[in-house]
């Protein structure tokens, strides 16, 4: 990371995504057992994958959004 203030906005973004990804995480299993249950364990596995590139991903666009690669704001008036 860039600085201190890039290091800790990307940790706060991230853990309330995964907090929100979790949550859907948690309930998607029930879902596949009425859907799929023979093959319960590969979809929980599956979800729980794309759960993490999504939070990977995310951070990331969110942090080219508000930043510049030198760790300096791009624009002080967004707000989250």
């Amino acid at each position: 990371m860039a600085n201190d203030i890039v290091w800790k906005d990307a940790n706060d973004y991230s853990m309330k995504l995964g907090v929100k990804l979790g949550v859907y995480g948690l309930f998607l299993p029930l879902f596949y057992y009425f859907i799929w249950p023979e093959q319960l364990m590969l979809a929980t596995v599956l979800t729980h994958t794309a759960a993490l590139l999504w939070i990977v991903i995310g951070t990331e666009r969110y942090l080219n959004k508000r930043y510049d690669k030198k760790g300096q704001p791009k624009n002080t008036s967004l707000k989250d």
